[in-house]
């Protein structure tokens, strides 16, 4: 996986496939892999956000669809950074 902290089109594909739109982003940082999907199979129709190392596992995204993807990826962003936060300031 790609640790140069820019987001990589991480999608899926079938050889048969027909359709090469982009539907899954990673970012991944090396300590943290942050990834954004449209169209998950369980999620039709909505943004959703994974990160496993921090027990973010399906987070349904309130934005629309037709968001931009940079818009959901920054949004991801800080939905990590708020999860980060949080862990350290339980810290005694």
């Amino acid at each position: 996986m790609n640790t140069t902290n820019e987001w990589v089109d991480t999608t899926t594909r079938r050889k048969s496939d027909t359709d090469n739109t982009p539907h899954s982003w990673t970012l991944d940082t090396g300590k943290l892999r942050i990834s954004v999907l449209n169209n998950h199979i369980d999620y039709p129709g909505k943004w959703v956000l994974h990160c496993f190392s921090l027990g973010i596992n399906t987070a349904v995204l309130k934005a629309p669809i037709e968001t931009p993807v940079d818009v959901i990826q920054a949004a991801a962003i800080r939905i990590v950074r708020r999860k980060l936060d949080e862990m350290v300031s339980s810290l005694p």
